[in-house]
């Protein structure tokens, strides 16, 4: 029969099995449902809107500016858990921003992680009119920036 190991008193910071990472406004709204709700997880939420963040429970919150750099380093430090085996990003891609940062996310979460999930949404046509096509677009574009990031 197997030997039982007893690894002693496990603090809850030590051990994160999933960190998840809201991005854009829909992605907030995921993470703040789940707030409350989860065991062992990391919730954390981004976006461009600061009511968005000012409005959510979650502690770990990072407001995504304009331009080139959108997301710093010690942003996606606190974004990211640094020992969760598994990370999960939510990222309504509503913005070049939102593209942008769920993007850095993917790559350094696929770095540090045994397991990085990435679940994206599109607009509805109700959040504007810019089309479907020029979403794609701008999506396509950011990916080939970060082409780098597949095995």
């Amino acid at each position: 029969m197997a030997e039982i190991k007893d690894f002693g008193k496990v603090e809850t910071d030590d051990y994160t099995l999933i960190s998840i990472m809201g991005v854009g406004h829909n992605g907030c709204r995921a993470v703040n449902h789940l707030y409350g709700k989860t065991f062992h997880t990391s919730l954390a939420i981004c976006d461009t809107y600061e009511e968005s963040l000012s409005s959510s429970p979650v502690e770990n919150k990072v407001l995504l500016k304009q331009g080139n750099m959108a997301l710093s380093p010690q942003d996606l430090i606190i974004l990211l858990h640094p020992k969760a085996w598994i990370k999960i990003i939510l990222a309504h891609l509503d913005n070049n921003i939102s593209i942008q940062v769920a993007c850095l996310l993917a790559k350094a979460a696929k770095e540090n992680a045994k397991l990085t999930i990435v679940i994206a949404s599109m607009p509805s046509p109700m959040e504007g009119a810019t089309t479907e096509e020029e979403y794609l677009a701008s999506i396509e574009k950011t990916l080939g920036e970060y082409a780098g990031t597949r095995n």
